[in-house]
């Protein structure tokens, strides 16, 4: 399926972080993103979008910025001097974090890739924006994440 990296939720966006951080996974026949672990363990669920667990220590590994819900002055355009609501947490991974090769438009500056999302939660906010940096704007995720134990791609 091709999801823009904003939509991505659930499954598809555990898979994609994975994806974007290169992790050795499969889905199993619970139509869950696994992790593989060394030989003799088991693997292990993949599950950043909803497991601070798992997707905590990438905000340091990614020096990610976290911007929560807020009201803010509007010093700019059609509401000047009025106030706006911002509904949702912001992510930002910096550049030196994202791949090299993708350009982006940034304030009419074209700039190397950089990974900004927004989300309902912090979790996803941080999971999209990583996906955003490494992967792009759009993300091609396997059809067995929509039915367990589906083999059609």
């Amino acid at each position: 399926m091709v999801i823009n990296t904003k939509d991505l939720t659930g499954k598809h966006l555990d898979w994609a972080v994975a994806k974007a951080l290169d992790i050795d996974m499969f889905i199993n026949p619970f139509n869950e993103v696994m992790k593989k672990q060394p030989e003799g363990i088991g693997p292990v669920r993949f599950e950043p979008s909803t497991n601070w667990g798992q997707c905590g220590p990438l905000i340091e590994q990614f020096e990610i910025s976290l911007q929560p819900p807020t009201t803010r002055h509007v010093n700019y355009g059609d509401g000047k001097g009025g106030w706006e609501k911002i509904e949702h947490w912001t992510a930002t991974v910096p550049v030196q974090h994202a791949n090299q090769h993708n350009q982006k438009l940034l304030a009419d500056l074209a700039i190397p890739n950089i990974g900004r999302a927004t989300g309902p939660t912090s979790l996803i906010a941080i999971c999209r924006a990583i996906v955003d940096a490494k992967l792009g704007d759009i993300v091609t995720t396997p059809y067995d994440l929509n039915y367990a134990g589906s083999k059609k791609s």
